[in-house]
């Protein structure tokens, strides 16, 4: 399995700890600064990193970790359904009722773990 964690602060650190442990899986980490991006990689010991989210998209990654702000939860949650991804977010999940149902039709209708 192949996940994005798509954030290096925060709760994606959180994660990024929890992921070194976990065998036989390969982890990447996102951040729009490729400096940031390398650092995290490193701190992390990921598989590798991405400085644009449309290359995480077109990629062989299964899964997306999207630990951004909430407000964006929804429009780049929808675009990695779409995309073939599996979509992991924290709470909340959108910034409105509305978003978050959006979002689990999407997950349903592609057939994606949500």
């Amino acid at each position: 399995m192949k996940i994005a964690v798509v954030g290096c602060n925060g709760f994606g650190k959180v994660h990024l700890n929890v992921l070194q442990r976990v065998k036989g899986i390969e982890y990447y980490v996102f951040s729009r600064e490729e400096t940031k991006a390398k650092e995290c990689m490193k701190e992390f010991n990921a598989n590798g990193y991405f400085t644009d989210y449309d290359k995480i998209l077109q990629s062989d990654v299964d899964v997306i970790d999207l630990l951004v702000s909430h407000d964006m939860h929804y429009t780049m949650g929808v675009q990695a359904l779409r995309s073939g991804k599996h979509l992991m977010v924290e709470k909340p999940i959108a910034k409105s009722v509305e978003e978050g149902e959006k979002l689990i039709k999407t997950a349903k209708e592609m057939n994606k773990k949500f």
